[in-house]
């Protein structure tokens, strides 16, 4: 997997990497025993909400599948600088959603005392997608910091990116041409996250 360590105006590191859309789960509703039905249907709540997660929780969720890793980075922040900032990204990330981990799961327990009201529970199912997605990233981010594999590359149009970061239209245009060299999509949240 390639990750770029961009620079936001601030000097934070903000990592990107090209992520898969979602794929469709198969539908096997109505089979197997009530803990099978209640996990594939956290399964569906959770790749229906994934398009709206946050992006770099859907980035670590994407890391525990990574066989190598190569970080992308600028002249400026250098190997040293590039290893530190994306230990100290996955570190972070792994404090996170363990925490959060932890309070939707209390939340879940919570919703599941009102199982016995009718309707949707969504009291339950919501903080069950969550914790999923919790688990993923939290698994991403420990595989990532475990992995012997990583390497890093340093990339000339992150030393033109880190010069205009102060002009949004040549830094836009610069962008786009990092998102066409490594095919990662949508800039919009991208761009507005830089600064």
């Amino acid at each position: 997997m390639k990750l770029l360590l961009l620079e936001t105006t601030s000097g934070e590191s903000y990592p990107v990497a090209r992520l898969p859309s979602p794929a469709p789960g198969r539908d096997k509703s109505g089979r197997g025993t009530r803990v099978q039905r209640i996990r594939r249907s956290v399964r569906k709540a959770y790749r229906e909400l994934s398009s709206r997660l946050p992006y770099h929780e859907r980035l670590c969720a994407q890391l525990r599948r990574a066989q190598a890793i190569e970080v992308i980075h600028s002249s400026g922040m250098g190997e040293a600088g590039a290893l530190a900032a994306f230990q100290g990204f996955l570190i972070a990330r792994h404090r996170k959603h363990t925490l959060w981990l932890v309070l939707d799961v209390l939340l879940a327990l919570g919703g599941a005392a009102l199982t016995p009201i009718p309707g949707p529970n969504v009291f339950f199912f919501y903080p069950a997608a969550r914790c999923w997605g919790h688990h993923l990233a939290r698994s991403g981010a420990r595989h990532a910091l475990n992995h012997q594999e990583v390497s890093f590359e340093y990339e000339p149009l992150l030393d033109r990116l880190r010069s205009h970061l102060h002009e949004p239209e040549k830094r836009d245009a610069v962008l786009e041409e990092i998102a066409a060299r490594y095919n990662l999509g949508s800039l919009e949240k991208i761009s507005s996250a830089l600064g």
